[in-house]
């Protein structure tokens, strides 16, 4: 006897289609091999058998994006938490990709910070020597160091930056 597949009726072994359901059944040879291959259903836990479902995560308000992003204006603590938040460290997916979108915000704002102080140094600056016949110098050190007379001193915790131009 061969069992159907569909409706789990037993049929003749000569039969190519199910007396049952009318759906076809596998060759004799090609029953053995598939039955063989298909791994035995497991029992259903009791109970609900649909498929667990997450709880529907509800979109950030206007006040929770923008808690976040004064959250991200504080210097460590806020890229500390726009790296947290998008690599997955929250199960909200809105935080999670306004995180990912703040951090790639921070990239561009820094790789462009960098583009502008690399021309300034290159283009401006010796184009302003050039023009007025300025030697601009930085000293660095401490205020004793920098103070000849020559220069305005700038203190800045505990050490000067001082600003020497000459005509």
């Amino acid at each position: 006897m061969i069992k159907c597949g569909k409706c789990g009726g037993r049929n003749p072994d000569d039969s190519r289609f199910c007396i049952f359901c009318g759906s076809e059944l596998p060759v004799a040879g090609e029953y053995s091999e598939t039955r063989a291959a298909c791994p035995t259903p497991q029992s259903a836990p009791r109970g609900d058998s649909r498929p667990q479902q997450s709880p529907a995560v509800k979109p950030l308000s206007m006040w929770a994006y923008f808690g976040c992003l004064l959250l991200f204006c504080i210097p460590l603590v806020g890229f500390g938490f726009v790296i947290v938040w998008s690599c997955g460290g929250t199960r909200n997916p809105h935080l999670r990709a306004f995180a990912r979108g703040a951090l790639l915000f921070i990239i561009f704002v820094c790789l462009l910070t960098a583009l502008a102080w690399d021309m300034t140094m290159k283009y401006v600056v010796p184009e302003i020597e050039r023009h007025f016949d300025y030697d601009v110098q930085w000293y660095y050190g401490t205020a004793d160091a920098a103070d000849e007379g020559k220069t305005d001193i700038i203190f800045k915790g505990g050490k000067s930056c001082a600003v020497h131009i000459q005509a």
